[in-house]
């Protein structure tokens, strides 16, 4: 019982915000090179990556949604024997979903950082 609720309560987390159209990009961070910012400077670049994009929605979805419903139906499958066709169905949907904005959140990452790139060498040239 204390599980299903905590997993319940868990689960409506995924209605997360969707901070990327509320919070403007800022591009000073563009600016600033990898290799030579300070700790506090990749912090703050990894926050604007973080909550600037739609990464946060897809790895709090990922968590609450797909990985629990993942891990209960494995664990149900494997502990009480139960691997209907049902069950085995809905374990793949939950390992394809996951693969799917494993996919998505890949393809932002790699936007972002093309973005980054691009902004620097644009910046560089006209200095």
């Amino acid at each position: 019982m204390l599980f299903s609720l905590a997993a319940y309560f868990i689960s409506l987390s995924q209605f997360s915000v969707n901070l990327a159209g509320k919070r403007k990009h800022d591009h000073s961070y563009d600016r600033i090179l990898w290799s030579n910012a300070s700790f506090r400077q990749r912090c703050l670049i990894l926050t604007d990556f973080f909550f600037g994009t739609e990464i946060w929605g897809i790895l709090t979805q990922m968590a609450t949604e797909d990985g629990l419903l993942l891990g209960l139906r494995i664990a149900t499958v494997i502990k009480f024997d139960a691997s209907t066709l049902e069950n085995l169905f809905f374990v793949v949907k939950n390992i394809l979903t996951i693969a799917i904005f494993t996919y998505y959140a890949a393809a932002i990452s790699d936007s972002y950082v093309r973005h980054r790139y691009r902004y620097q060498n644009l910046f560089s040239i006209n200095e």
